[in-house]
C-alpha cells in the first residue's frame, strides 16, 4: 500500500484523524500534496495520506482507479465496482495504520 501513497504527516503522538486524498483521472499522488500540506496545518493530529491510483492512466502519465475510456452512464457502475475492492482494502490500511475506525 505504501508504495502507492504519499505521506504527508504522520503525527507523533497517536493519530487523533485520518485524511485520505484521492486524486482524479490522470494525476498522481504528489498532485494532491499542496492540499494536504494545508490540511495538515488545520489538523496535527490527522495522518494526511495522499494516495495514488493503482492503474496507469489510458489518457496520460499518470494513474487512474477505472479507466474513463468508453465510459457511459451503463457501464460506469459496473467500473466502479470492479475498483472498489482495492479501493476498500487501501482505505481499510490506512485506517490500522493510523489506529481510527
Amino acid at each position: 500500500m505504501t508504495q502507492h501513497a504519499q505521506v504527508i504527516q504522520r503525527p507523533a503522538l497517536p493519530a487523533a484523524q485520518l485524511i485520505l486524498l484521492f486524486h482524479g483521472v490522470g494525476a498522481d499522488a504528489p498532485s494532491m500534496c499542496p492540499l494536504g500540506e494545508r490540511l495538515a496545518t488545520e489538523f496535527p493530529r490527522a495522518l494526511v495520506v495522499a494516495v495514488r491510483a493503482y492503474q496507469p492512466s489510458d489518457l496520460s502519465d499518470g494513474f487512474q482507479w477505472f479507466s474513463v475510456l468508453g465510459i457511459t452512464e451503463d457501464n460506469r457502475l459496473e467500473r466502479i465496482a470492479q475498483a472498489m475492492p482495492a479501493f476498500e482494502a487501501c482505505v481499510a490500511h490506512w485506517q490500522r495504520e493510523a489506529g481510527v475506525d
